[in-house]
Order: C-alpha cells, then sequence, then structure tokens
C-alpha cells in the first residue's frame, strides 16, 4: 500500500463553514470507481440561471389552469341560450426560494506534487469534484422523483410487464400528457427482467439513426418506451415513466458549479475549492408516473 498515491489531506465537514452542506472529495481518486450515468440530471430537468448575478433568491414560476368548455343544452341562438359555459383562465405562482449549496474541499501538500510530478493534482482534484457535485445532485434529483406528490401512482404485485406500461401510458394520455417520446427509467434488477421478455429491443437491434441519439444508461426500447437503467433505483421498489420534454422538475441556480485553488504558503498547501448554490423544484409532477413493485420474482 506504500506505493499507492493518496490525498489524505481531504477536508473532514468538522473543517467547514457551518451551514454548508458538505459533499466530501474521496481520497483515493486515482482509483476511484466508474462514474454512474447521471441519467435525472441528464433527461428530467430544466435548468434556470435567471437568479445568477442577480438581487435575491427567490423565483416566481407562474402556473396557469387551461381554459375549458362544457357542452350544456343546445339552442337555437348562441345568444339567447349559450350551449356552453366556460372556466376561467387562472394564473398563479410558485415561489422556488434557493437556499441549497454544495461545498466540495481537498487539500494538496506540495510534498506530494513534488514526489509525483507527472500528475496534475490540482486540475484533477477540481475535475473530481465537480463529479462529485454532479452525482450528489442527480442523487437528489432521483430522491426528489420518489417523494414528490402529485405524480400519477400505479401499484403492481410484481416486477412491470408490458401490459403494465401501455396501462401507465394511457394513464398519462388520459392526464392530457403527450409526448414524442416517453423514457422509461428502471433499476438493474427490473432491467433484468426485461431482458427477459421476447417484446423487448435491446440497441443492438437499433437502427443508425437510433444509435446516434442514444442517452446515457439507455438499454433498449419496451412498449413504446426508451428504457434507461438507473442504479439508484435499486432496491427502491419503483420505476417511472417520464418524457423529458415536459422537463418535470426545475434546477434553479444562484451560483453554478464553480471550482478555485488557493496556495498557502505559510503552510505549503494548496487548498481546492469547488461549490454550487441551487435548489430543485418538481413544478410538473402529473406528467410522470411512477410505478411501485411491492414483490419481486
Amino acid at each position: 500500500m506504500e506505493n499507492y498515491i493518496t490525498i489524505e489531506e481531504t477536508l473532514t465537514s468538522d473543517g467547514l463553514p457551518e451551514g454548508f452542506a458538505p459533499f466530501l472529495l474521496l481520497s483515493e481518486l486515482l482509483w476511484a470507481e466508474p462514474v454512474e450515468p447521471t441519467v435525472w440530471l441528464d433527461l428530467v430537468i430544466a435548468e434556470d440561471a435567471s437568479l445568477v448575478g442577480k438581487d435575491g433568491t427567490i423565483i416566481k414560476i407562474p402556473k396557469y389552469g387551461r381554459t375549458q368548455s362544457v357542452y350544456s343544452t343546445p339552442a337555437a341562438t348562441f345568444e339567447a341560450s349559450p350551449s356552453f359555459t366556460y372556466s376561467d383562465l387562472t394564473i398563479t405562482s410558485l415561489p422556488i426560494e434557493v437556499v441549497d449549496l454544495i461545498y466540495v474541499a481537498s487539500k494538496i501538500s506540495k510534498i506530494l506534487t513534488e514526489d509525483v510530478v507527472s500528475i496534475d493534482w490540482i486540475r484533477l482534484t477540481l475535475q473530481e469534484a465537480g463529479v462529485a457535485i454532479k452525482l450528489a445532485l442527480n442523487a437528489e434529483i432521483r430522491d426528489l422523483f420518489i417523494s414528490s406528490e402529485g405524480t400519477h401512482f400505479q401499484e403492481e404485485s410484481a416486477i412491470i410487464t408490458y401490459g403494465d406500461i401501455i396501462d401507465g401510458l394511457k394513464t398519462l394520455k388520459v392526464a392530457k400528457w403527450f409526448a414524442d417520446e416517453w423514457f422509461l427509467i428502471i433499476s438493474p434488477e427490473v432491467e433484468a427482467s426485461l431482458l427477459k421478455d421476447t417484446m423487448f429491443i435491446s440497441t443492438e437491434r437499433y437502427t443508425t439513426a437510433e444509435l446516434e441519439s442514444m442517452v446515457d444508461g439507455e438499454v433498449g426500447k419496451f412498449a413504446g418506451c426508451r428504457v434507461v437503467v438507473d442504479v439508484g433505483l435499486e432496491d427502491t421498489g419503483f420505476g417511472f415513466i417520464v418524457a423529458p420534454e415536459h422537463a418535470p422538475a426545475l434546477l434553479v441556480w444562484k451560483r453554478k458549479i464553480e471550482s478555485e485553488s488557493v496556495y498557502k504558503a505559510e503552510v505549503q498547501e494548496t487548498w481546492c475549492y469547488t461549490t454550487a448554490r441551487y435548489k430543485l423544484a418538481m413544478v410538473k409532477p402529473s406528467s410522470v408516473l411512477k410505478f411501485a413493485m411491492t414483490s419481486t420474482p
């Protein structure tokens, strides 16, 4: 183990300013685990940066009710006895306050940089910190979808089937949600079951155009949905049908991911910081269908 190159100077949470939510960098940077696809960050999020560089920490998202007409009774003339009654257009606002901050910090000794000059330690550390923040955001978005109220819910007694997906898509259409492409986000366990279904279309059978439009984590098609696997859903018992074009969730930035490094001569250490200020909010929960599997085969 003495030949391994490690960074033991990673800061602990006790060394961070009060109120900062730490997502600390692992000390073993060179042998870090492979980065999982950031399915949620890539597919279901719209971003808003209107607060960056501006006063304030709150934005308001307008929510409006659709104008609807209800058929009443036939009449000889519209003026004499209207055949339709109309509901008023209502507009409300959803306030979103940016209160969350992610802080990743590490420090690198001058001795380390002298002993291993072939590695750009500062650049490597900042890159890995950025990855750590993205993975943390991806996990937080997943948790938001799992806990969010207002999504369509469909409980299954066993693993998801072809018919379940068709019924789920019907539920979304009845709720007046239509999309050019629907995505089914599932766990590796559910994927293993779908791979045994003769109706599953694996990526090996994709056309050239389909291959070019693949997203990270995509494994095939099933029941009219593009199937994406998220390892973070394992053991949760949940699966989701979503459409990226609806962008059910919103990521509001006050400070986008920023990195900086400072050399402290008195201790001969380079301190690296990566931070972001943000808030996640579910703004279109009714465009999402959530499956819950009560048991597995």
